[in-house]
C-alpha cells in the first residue's frame, strides 16, 4: 500500500512555518520580529493538494523545488529537510528494481514490486559452476546474431547446432605406374679406376650380385628401361564443398549481480533478474544458464528443465573409396635411376657406398668417364647392389568412386544449454 508522497510532507512543513510568522504580528514570512504588522484574517487552508499549495497567508506556495515562495519572492528553503518516513520506512522515490531497497514504502521490494513486473522477474539462482542466468540468441545458419546488449552486455559464447553435409564428388583417379621400368646394370671393377671389371649386378632392384671377390670402383653399364607389364593403383580423388551449420546461437549475460532471495524480493533459491529481450528478435522467450561439456539438464536443477546442446566445431567424416575403381595397362612410361648402392656382404644389410655419379660408365683413352669409387672392399668380400628407380607416366582409370560418411558435430565441444519454462 503506497504510504506517502514527499510534497504533501513539504507543504505541512510550509504550513507550520507561515503560521509561526503569523502568531509573532507578522502576516508573511518576511516581517522582521520587530515590525508591527496589519492584522489580516488567516484563511483556512484548503485541504487539497494540487501541486501550489493554498490556504497560506499572503499566498505562500510550493514551487517545483519543493520551496515555500511568498508574493515578495522570498524563500524559505525545504531542500535540506531529510526525506519523509513512514512507518519506520524512508521513501526515496519511484522504485529501483535492482537495489534490494523499498524504495517507494509499498512494502514490496525490486521483483516483488508490481512496478518492477514488465522488466523484471524471479529465476532460479544459477547452479555453481554455471553461466547465467542469462538470455540465448537463435536462428537459421546464415544469421547475424545481432550482439549483446542492453541488460545483457557480455559476449558468453557463440557456438552452432546441426551441421549440414553436402554431398560432393567423388572421381576415379590412378597413380604413377610401378613394376613398368626394369633395374639398372651396375658392373664392379677390381681396381679403383674402373679397368679390371669383376662383374656386373643382374638387373633386379633388390640385393644383387655383381662381384664375387671383391671390388674398389663402379659404373653404371645399363639405365633403367620401360618394360611391358606394371600397373597403376586406383585412387579416389574427393571434391566436398565446405560444410556448414543449420543453427547459430549467441549467449549474453548481465554485468551486475543479481540479488538472492528476500534481498530480490524473490523467494529462496531464486534471484531477480531482467527479462530477456524480445523473441521477435530471436532471442529465445526464457532465462537460460550454461555449462561446457554434454551434460544434460538435470545438472542445472528444476528451474531450467528445456535443454539445448550447442558445439563450437564439427567433424568431417566425408570419404571417398576407391573400391570400385580400376587402371588400364600404363603409357608414356618414363624410368629415372635415383639411387644405387654397393654393399660388402651378400644380404646388403651392411652399410653400402652410394654412387655419386648415376651417369651411364664410358671407357675413354684418357681414363674412364663417370667412374665410382666405392672404397677397397675386404678380400675375399662380395659386392652386391641395391637400387632405386621412379617412374612416370599414366593410366586410364575407370569404375565408379563411392562416398561415405557425414559432418557431424564434435562431442568433445559440446556446451549444455538449460532454459527455464
Amino acid at each position: 500500500m503506497k504510504r506517502g508522497h514527499p510534497l504533501q510532507h513539504g507543504f505541512a512543513a510550509a504550513s507550520v512555518i507561515l503560521a509561526v510568522a503569523a502568531t509573532q504580528g507578522c502576516g508573511g514570512i518576511s516581517c522582521s520580529e520587530t515590525a508591527t504588522c496589519a492584522a489580516a484574517p488567516n484563511p483556512a487552508p484548503d485541504a487539497s493538494f494540487d501541486g501550489a499549495a493554498t490556504g497560506v497567508a499572503n499566498d505562500a506556495s510550493l514551487d517545483s523545488d519543493a520551496q515555500a515562495v511568498d508574493d515578495t519572492g522570498a524563500v524559505a528553503a525545504l531542500d535540506s529537510t531529510p526525506p519523509p518516513v513512514f512507518d519506520g520506512c524512508t521513501y526515496l522515490g519511484p522504485e529501483n528494481c535492482t537495489n534490494g531497497i523499498d524504495d517507494d514504502c509499498n512494502g514490496q521490494t525490486d521483483c516483488s514490486d508490481p512496478a518492477c513486473a514488465p522488466a523484471f522477474k524471479c529465476t532460479a539462482s544459477p547452479p555453481s559452476g554455471w553461466f547465467g542466468p542469462g538470455t540465448v540468441f537463435e536462428a537459421v545458419s546464415g544469421t547475424t546474431p545481432p550482439g549483446c546488449s542492453g541488460a545483457f552486455p557480455n559476449d558468453s559464447f557463440d557456438l552452432h547446432a546441426s551441421p549440414t553435409s553436402p554431398p560432393g564428388g567423388c572421381t576415379c583417379a590412378c597413380g604413377n605406374p610401378t613394376g613398368a621400368c626394369s633395374a639398372p646394370t651396375i658392373e664392379v671393377f677390381t681396381d679403383n679406376q674402373c679397368n679390371n671389371a669383376c662383374g656386373t649386378s643382374g638387373g633386379e632392384s633388390a640385393c644383387s650380385r655383381a662381384c664375387s671377390t671383391w671390388g674398389q670402383s663402379a659404373g653404371v653399364k645399363m639405365l633403367p628401361q620401360p618394360v611391358s607389364g606394371g600397373s597403376c593403383k586406383p585412387q579416389a580423388i574427393s571434391t566436398f564443398p565446405p560444410y556448414s551449420w543449420g543453427q547459430v546461437a549467441q549467449g549474453c549475460t548481465a554485468s551486475r549481480v543479481f540479488l538472492p532471495g528476500a534481498t530480490g524480493g524473490c523467494g529462496e533459491g531464486s534471484v531477480c533478474a531482467n527479462r530477456p529481450p524480445s523473441s521477435a528478435a530471436g532471442y529465445m522467450p526464457t532465462l537460460c544458464v550454461w555449462k561446457a561439456g554434454s551434460v544434460g539438464c538435470a545438472a542445472a536443477g528444476p528451474g531450467y528443465p528445456l535443454p539445448l546442446t550447442l558445439y563450437s566445431n564439427a567433424i568431417d567424416g566425408r570419404t571417398c573409396s576407391d573400391n570400385l575403381c580400376v587402371c588400364g595397362n600404363p603409357t608414356n612410361v618414363a624410368c629415372t635411376l635415383v639411387k644405387a648402392t654397393a654393399h660388402p656382404d651378400a644380404t646388403c644389410s651392411k652399410s653400402g657406398t652410394d654412387l655419386s655419379d648415376l651417369n651411364l660408365y664410358t671407357p675413354s683413352d684418357s681414363g674412364p668417364l663417370h667412374c665410382n669409387a666405392i672404397g677397397m672392399m675386404p678380400a675375399g668380400s662380395v659386392v652386391d647392389i641395391t637400387s632405386s628407380v621412379s617412374s612416370t607416366g599414366s593410366c586410364l582409370p575407370g569404375g565408379t568412386a563411392q562416398m561415405s560418411g557425414v559432418v557431424s558435430a564434435d562431442p568433445s565441444t559440446a556446451w549444455t544449454i538449460c532454459c527455464s519454462q
